[in-house]
């Protein structure tokens, strides 16, 4: 009875999650949400919402900067609206959707995204979430599971999930992977292993918070300091990963 009783007891095995911003760590963390946890119900999806129309708009903002600054001529009243009001929308509505989808199939835009020349500040899967905003603008709309895997949201928390795979329990962790996230990273607890994520994307892009560092060399330092368990303090891990 003693032995049974332990068993039950028994802390699940903890696997952290850590890596550079924007490299597919908390992907991996909803694709095993959706593998081994209760999935995305519809209460689930409708927490993403926000998250996925603002893909749209902020690839939009991007673009429409750009144009800009090439001094391209895009329709003035849809401009300020996409870079104006419609940047506070938590969920996109129908003049919303139709103004981006007007802006994007533009022929100035169009031209700017094929001019290979012209580096576009774009999240991986911004063309996807374009090319589908008019769905997304109806009043019913719910994402998609490859929407919600698919769209990029920077972690601002310690996620956890725990799951059973045979007799086995783990706990994932994901946090984030932002510089000023990474003094989370000083995690308590016993942790069985670490899942160090790394974009193969990243040799040629720079980081968000400093275009100066290349995102592969950053990843790379990471990684050292992840084997070493040198987690960063707020006040040094700037200089730590210069």
């Amino acid at each position: 009875m003693g032995c049974g009783a332990s068993t039950a007891h028994v802390p699940p095995r903890q696997l952290v999650l850590l890596g550079g911003g924007e490299c597919g760590k908390t992907t991996i963390f909803k694709q095993i949400q959706l593998l081994h946890g209760s999935g995305f119900s519809d209460e689930v999806r409708s927490d993403w919402v926000s998250a996925v129309c603002s893909s749209p708009l902020r690839s939009m903002r991007a673009m429409l900067t750009k144009a800009d600054e090439l001094g391209l001529e895009i329709d003035s009243a849809q401009k300020e609206a996409i870079l104006g009001r419609y940047q506070s929308l938590s969920q996109l509505n129908p003049e919303a959707a139709a103004a981006i989808k007007a802006v994007y199939e533009s022929a100035a835009i169009q031209g700017l995204i094929a001019d290979k020349e012209q580096k576009l500040d774009l999240d991986d899967n911004a063309f996807y979430f374009l090319d589908k905003v008019e769905a997304m603008g109806k009043p019913d709309f719910l994402p998609s599971t490859e929407d919600i895997l698919k769209v990029r949201d920077p972690t601002r928390t310690i996620e956890t999930l725990d799951f059973q795979y045979g007799k086995a329990k783990f706990r994932v962790i994901d946090v984030g992977g932002q510089r000023m996230e990474r003094p989370k990273w000083n995690l308590t607890g016993e942790i069985t292993a670490v899942i160090f994520v790394c974009a193969l994307t990243e040799y040629n892009q720079v980081l968000r918070e400093d275009i100066k560092q290349n995102r592969l060399k950053e990843s790379l330092n990471l990684f050292d300091i992840a084997c070493n368990r040198r987690y960063p303090r707020s006040e040094e891990h700037t200089s730590e990963l210069q």
